[in-house]
């Protein structure tokens, strides 16, 4: 399947995301006011069931500009008309307010963390490597 660049920031955001989440501890905040409490451990909760908050700004490493958010929105009802992803909206209204990967989304997620992965390691800069001199041992052994 050839998705474009925001196709596949959304999925590896939200894949992330719900991870990272589900791996935090929800008694991590038992001394934290109650209002910030209760956020953190709704947001754990949600995650477990696979629901992830929208995180635009996240994603991208900056803020969102409205065309951004345009064309994200764009391609996350593509996303899920493909049937990579569910909006859910938990608040009631018409706004989507979490994303969940499907089971064919999740595992696309995972390959493109993969490939990712892969493609980082295969790709040396030359121009980023500091190069040492060589030091030839001199006519008695000594390096010189």
């Amino acid at each position: 399947m050839n998705l474009g660049h925001r196709a596949e920031t959304i999925l590896i955001g939200v894949y992330e995301d719900r991870e990272r989440l589900v791996a935090m501890d929800i008694r991590a905040a038992d001394h934290w006011p109650a209002q910030q409490r209760g956020a953190y451990r709704q947001s754990i909760q949600h995650a477990q069931r696979g629901l992830v908050r929208m995180n635009l700004a996240g994603w991208l490493d900056r803020e969102p500009t409205p065309t951004d958010r345009v064309m994200f929105h764009h391609e996350i009802i593509r996303l899920e008309g493909l049937g990579l992803l569910e909006r859910h909206n938990l608040r009631g209204g018409r706004r989507t307010t979490h994303l969940k990967l499907t089971e064919a989304g999740e595992r696309l997620a995972r390959d493109l963390l993969a490939s990712e992965a892969t493609e980082k390691v295969g790709a040396i800069n030359l121009d980023e490597v500091e190069f040492l001199p060589i030091e030839w041992p001199d006519e008695n052994g000594k390096e010189s």
